[in-house]
């Protein structure tokens, strides 16, 4: 019997995206001091899951002028951009609510571009302590066999995390089998499917919904995530926030900001509580160069 591509068949194209569980608040704090004027945003978010096919959804309650009101488009648009790009592992993240609850400003330091940047690194460290989980496509699959094949058939797709909803007889010696399975572990069945049935197998398949992806295999989409070159470790800077430190690769050719989960508080004696930009003075890409790990 051919053996299914488990686990192994993960790929770019049979994950949808990550969502969250639970609730979670987390600062993201962007300081840059040059020879004039600095760059300084400020803020606080919290996040909590919302009801599936709802995307993104961005409040503000902010209390005493903490985050001036014109800065809060900014802090948005570093929220659902940085959703989109991904935040673990390259996923997009969807079906969530981020507050915005505080933060602080500087007269003169202030800017859009800053608290854009903010507004990144709190949804970041937010998500990491929100237990996010990886969706991956559910297929239903029509799959009309010889009843000689029949025990092959159940047997394999049970091996690809298929659930058999139910068989009926079609006549002519086939049964029609009904089950469910990760569109992850479909890529190779028209093949397979030929192979245990001698060519007499045919099937059918639509896409049903999403489904939470078992753990190990979404551990598997990390690590090759990271095997492609984007989960290398920091090397230096911290920021103390409520859930996280984020870190900040300072190597001169490549600048990335990472995110490493660990104590809170971990600032070491010497160390100022800023985070340095990794972008260029005049980059209006800004956070689309922040990379999460």
């Amino acid at each position: 019997m051919p053996s299914p591509a488990s686990g192994s068949a993960v790929s770019r194209r049979s994950c949808a995206g990550w969502t969250i569980r639970g609730k979670a608040s987390a600062q993201g704090r962007y300081k840059r001091q040059t020879g004039g004027h600095g760059q300084f945003g400020d803020v606080w978010l919290e996040i909590e899951p919302q009801p599936a096919g709802t995307g993104v959804v961005f409040e503000t309650h902010v209390v005493g002028g903490s985050v001036p009101r014109n800065f809060w488009p900014a802090v948005e648009k570093g929220v659902r951009e940085t959703s989109q790009r991904g935040v673990i592992a390259g996923y997009p993240l969807s079906d969530f609510k981020a507050t915005l609850t505080d933060g602080s400003f500087h007269s003169v330091d202030s800017s859009e571009m800053s608290f854009k940047i903010a507004g990144s690194l709190a949804l970041q460290n937010c998500v990491k302590e929100a237990d996010p989980f990886l969706l991956e496509p559910i297929m239903t699959l029509e799959v009309l066999v010889p009843e000689e094949q029949m025990g092959d058939v159940l047997a394999d797709l049970n091996s690809r995390r298929g659930r058999v909803l139910g068989m009926e007889s079609s006549g002519a010696g086939l049964q029609r089998i009904r089950a469910h399975v990760p569109m992850a572990e479909t890529f190779r069945y028209a093949t397979d499917l030929r192979s245990m049935t001698g060519g007499r197998g045919t099937f059918s398949a639509e896409i049903l919904g999403y489904e939470e992806c078992p753990s190990h295999i979404a551990q598997k989409v990390i690590a090759a995530h990271e095997s492609e070159g984007l989960g290398r470790p920091p090397v230096e800077g911290e920021i103390r926030t409520r859930s996280a430190r984020v870190t900040v690769d300072e190597r001169p050719q490549e600048r990335e900001t990472r995110f490493a989960l660990g104590r809170r508080d971990m600032i070491g004696e010497g160390h100022d509580e800023e985070i340095r930009s990794p972008l260029g003075e005049d980059n209006d890409h800004g956070i689309a160069d922040l990379q999460a790990m």
